[in-house]
Protein backbone atom coordinates (compact mmCIF):
# COMPACT_ATOMS: atom_id res chain seq x y z
CA UNK A 1 0.00 0.00 0.00
CA UNK A 2 1.18 3.82 -0.87
CA UNK A 3 -0.03 6.83 1.04
CA UNK A 4 0.40 9.86 -1.67
CA UNK A 5 -0.86 12.78 -2.83
CA UNK A 6 -2.45 12.12 -5.90
CA UNK A 7 -3.37 15.55 -8.46
CA UNK A 8 -5.75 15.80 -10.62
CA UNK A 9 -5.75 18.43 -13.07
CA UNK A 10 -8.68 20.11 -10.98
CA UNK A 11 -8.45 18.56 -7.53
CA UNK A 12 -6.36 17.07 -4.72
CA UNK A 13 -6.94 14.25 -2.82
CA UNK A 14 -5.29 13.90 0.71
CA UNK A 15 -6.44 10.83 1.90
CA UNK A 16 -4.50 7.20 1.79
CA UNK A 17 -4.78 5.66 -1.51
CA UNK A 18 -4.45 2.09 -1.87
CA UNK A 19 -3.17 -0.35 -4.79
CA UNK A 20 -5.97 -2.37 -5.87
CA UNK A 21 -5.45 -5.29 -8.59
CA UNK A 22 -6.74 -4.04 -12.16
CA UNK A 23 -10.07 -6.47 -11.21
CA UNK A 24 -11.02 -3.94 -8.37
CA UNK A 25 -10.50 -0.56 -10.15
CA UNK A 26 -12.51 1.93 -8.51
CA UNK A 27 -14.52 5.12 -10.05
CA UNK A 28 -13.86 8.66 -9.05
CA UNK A 29 -16.31 10.88 -10.08
CA UNK A 30 -18.29 13.85 -8.48
CA UNK A 31 -20.80 11.76 -6.80
CA UNK A 32 -18.71 8.79 -5.87
CA UNK A 33 -20.53 6.59 -7.89
CA UNK A 34 -18.61 3.66 -7.40
CA UNK A 35 -21.80 1.14 -8.30
CA UNK A 36 -19.43 -1.51 -10.10
CA UNK A 37 -17.38 -1.61 -7.86
CA UNK A 38 -19.00 -4.93 -6.56
CA UNK A 39 -18.17 -6.54 -9.70
CA UNK A 40 -15.07 -6.75 -8.76
CA UNK A 41 -13.58 -10.05 -9.16
CA UNK A 42 -12.43 -11.82 -12.87
CA UNK A 43 -13.75 -14.83 -12.42
CA UNK A 44 -17.70 -13.39 -11.87
CA UNK A 45 -19.54 -14.13 -15.16
CA UNK A 46 -23.03 -14.09 -13.89
CA UNK A 47 -25.02 -11.27 -12.49
CA UNK A 48 -28.19 -12.06 -10.35
CA UNK A 49 -30.01 -9.52 -9.86
CA UNK A 50 -33.28 -9.37 -7.43
CA UNK A 51 -35.43 -7.19 -5.74
CA UNK A 52 -37.17 -8.10 -2.46
CA UNK A 53 -41.02 -7.48 -3.02
CA UNK A 54 -41.12 -5.81 0.73
CA UNK A 55 -38.42 -4.68 3.29
CA UNK A 56 -34.78 -4.53 2.61
CA UNK A 57 -33.52 -7.70 2.01
CA UNK A 58 -35.08 -11.20 0.76
CA UNK A 59 -36.06 -13.67 3.48
CA UNK A 60 -33.69 -16.33 4.13
CA UNK A 61 -35.29 -19.41 2.45
CA UNK A 62 -35.52 -16.92 -0.70
CA UNK A 63 -32.02 -16.18 -0.74
CA UNK A 64 -31.04 -19.59 -0.28
CA UNK A 65 -32.79 -20.38 -3.03
CA UNK A 66 -30.90 -18.03 -5.22
CA UNK A 67 -28.05 -19.52 -4.35
CA UNK A 68 -29.38 -23.32 -4.73
CA UNK A 69 -30.20 -22.34 -7.99
CA UNK A 70 -26.91 -20.88 -9.15
CA UNK A 71 -25.61 -24.33 -7.62
CA UNK A 72 -28.07 -26.09 -9.79
CA UNK A 73 -26.63 -24.47 -13.18
CA UNK A 74 -23.34 -25.59 -11.74
CA UNK A 75 -22.09 -22.09 -11.00
CA UNK A 76 -19.47 -21.71 -8.29
CA UNK A 77 -19.81 -18.98 -5.90
CA UNK A 78 -16.72 -17.02 -7.39
CA UNK A 79 -18.29 -17.40 -10.80
CA UNK A 80 -21.94 -15.43 -9.49
CA UNK A 81 -23.03 -12.37 -7.70
CA UNK A 82 -26.11 -11.68 -5.62
CA UNK A 83 -26.97 -7.88 -5.89
CA UNK A 84 -29.96 -6.76 -4.49
CA UNK A 85 -31.21 -4.22 -6.51
CA UNK A 86 -32.29 -2.21 -3.51
CA UNK A 87 -29.48 -1.25 -2.69
CA UNK A 88 -27.81 -0.45 -6.13
CA UNK A 89 -31.06 1.32 -7.80
CA UNK A 90 -28.75 3.24 -10.32
CA UNK A 91 -27.39 0.08 -11.90
CA UNK A 92 -28.21 -0.26 -15.10
CA UNK A 93 -27.94 -2.71 -18.30
CA UNK A 94 -25.89 -0.42 -19.50
CA UNK A 95 -23.34 -0.73 -16.42
CA UNK A 96 -22.42 -4.72 -16.85
CA UNK A 97 -22.94 -4.91 -20.34
CA UNK A 98 -19.78 -2.90 -20.85
CA UNK A 99 -17.76 -5.62 -18.21
CA UNK A 100 -16.20 -8.08 -20.93
CA UNK A 101 -16.52 -10.64 -18.00
CA UNK A 102 -19.91 -10.50 -17.90
CA UNK A 103 -22.14 -13.41 -19.76
CA UNK A 104 -25.34 -13.91 -18.10
CA UNK A 105 -28.12 -11.54 -16.04
CA UNK A 106 -30.51 -13.13 -14.29
CA UNK A 107 -32.97 -11.08 -12.67
CA UNK A 108 -35.41 -12.11 -10.27
CA UNK A 109 -38.48 -9.70 -9.79
CA UNK A 110 -36.66 -7.20 -11.40
CA UNK A 111 -38.50 -6.31 -14.69
CA UNK A 112 -36.32 -5.28 -18.27
CA UNK A 113 -37.39 -1.71 -17.90
CA UNK A 114 -36.23 -1.64 -14.13
CA UNK A 115 -32.98 -1.83 -15.83
CA UNK A 116 -33.08 0.07 -18.44
CA UNK A 117 -33.69 -2.68 -20.75
CA UNK A 118 -36.84 -1.78 -23.24
CA UNK A 119 -37.55 -4.39 -25.56
CA UNK A 120 -39.66 -7.13 -25.60
CA UNK A 121 -38.92 -10.27 -23.71
CA UNK A 122 -40.64 -13.52 -22.71
CA UNK A 123 -40.55 -14.03 -18.90
CA UNK A 124 -38.72 -17.48 -17.99
CA UNK A 125 -37.28 -17.58 -21.37
CA UNK A 126 -33.92 -16.49 -22.03
CA UNK A 127 -32.50 -14.56 -24.40
CA UNK A 128 -29.61 -12.50 -25.98
CA UNK A 129 -29.15 -9.20 -26.07
CA UNK A 130 -25.92 -7.30 -26.67
CA UNK A 131 -23.93 -10.64 -26.21
CA UNK A 132 -25.12 -10.94 -22.92
CA UNK A 133 -27.44 -13.76 -22.03
CA UNK A 134 -30.36 -12.92 -20.08
CA UNK A 135 -33.44 -14.52 -18.28
CA UNK A 136 -36.04 -12.60 -16.41
CA UNK A 137 -38.09 -14.31 -13.76
CA UNK A 138 -40.74 -13.52 -11.05
CA UNK A 139 -39.51 -12.96 -7.68
CA UNK A 140 -38.32 -16.44 -5.79
CA UNK A 141 -40.16 -14.95 -2.88
CA UNK A 142 -43.83 -16.57 -3.25
CA UNK A 143 -42.97 -18.18 -6.23
CA UNK A 144 -45.67 -20.57 -7.67
CA UNK A 145 -44.87 -24.55 -8.09
CA UNK A 146 -45.86 -23.88 -11.85
CA UNK A 147 -43.60 -20.35 -12.06
CA UNK A 148 -40.33 -22.83 -10.46
CA UNK A 149 -40.90 -25.28 -13.26
CA UNK A 150 -40.98 -22.33 -16.03
CA UNK A 151 -38.24 -20.96 -14.44
CA UNK A 152 -36.15 -24.15 -14.28
CA UNK A 153 -36.98 -25.09 -17.80
CA UNK A 154 -35.36 -21.49 -18.52
CA UNK A 155 -32.16 -22.00 -16.58
CA UNK A 156 -31.76 -25.44 -18.41
CA UNK A 157 -32.17 -23.85 -21.67
CA UNK A 158 -29.56 -20.70 -20.61
CA UNK A 159 -26.31 -22.87 -19.40
CA UNK A 160 -27.25 -25.82 -21.89
CA UNK A 161 -27.98 -28.38 -19.02
CA UNK A 162 -29.76 -31.81 -20.31
CA UNK A 163 -32.94 -31.44 -20.10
Amino acid sequence: MTHDKIQFSNAVIDEMVYLLPDAAKLTISLNNANELTLIAGNNVSTLLLYLPKSGADMSEESLLSLHKLASAVKLSTEHYLAINLKNHANLLFKDFASMPNIKQVICFGITGEMIGLHLDYLIYKPFIFNNLNILISDSLEGISQEDKKLLWHGLQLMFKLNI
